[in-house]
């Protein structure tokens, strides 16, 4: 990561998952989440809730970037299994598209 000298780096939260550090450059503070979501249904879910509770409490604009894992529709899907029509797109439930 790469920064201004006058901006204020901080390292909020990181696990196997998340990097969220908060970034202040005098006149107003962000927050920059990088996120990696697990191929695996299972730990992806937890990852998922565990991304969606720390988005809550972060008071300042934010932006999430990373490897989701998930795909808005089987229309993105190029190669591989195809989700199950059933299982709930945690992605398209998480933003606004």
């Amino acid at each position: 990561m790469m920064w201004k000298n006058d901006f204020k780096v901080d390292v909020a939260d990181f696990n196997k998952n998340v990097v969220a550090v908060k970034i202040n450059d005098g006149a107003c503070q962000r927050a920059l989440i990088g996120f990696y979501g697990l191929p695996y249904s299972t730990k992806r879910r937890k990852a998922w809730k565990n991304l969606g509770a720390m988005l809550l409490v972060i008071e300042e604009p934010w932006v999430c970037l990373g490897d989701f894992n998930l795909e808005i529709d089987d229309q993105e899907k190029d190669r591989g299994r195809r989700a199950r029509a059933s299982a709930p797109n945690l992605f398209s439930q998480g933003i606004d598209v």
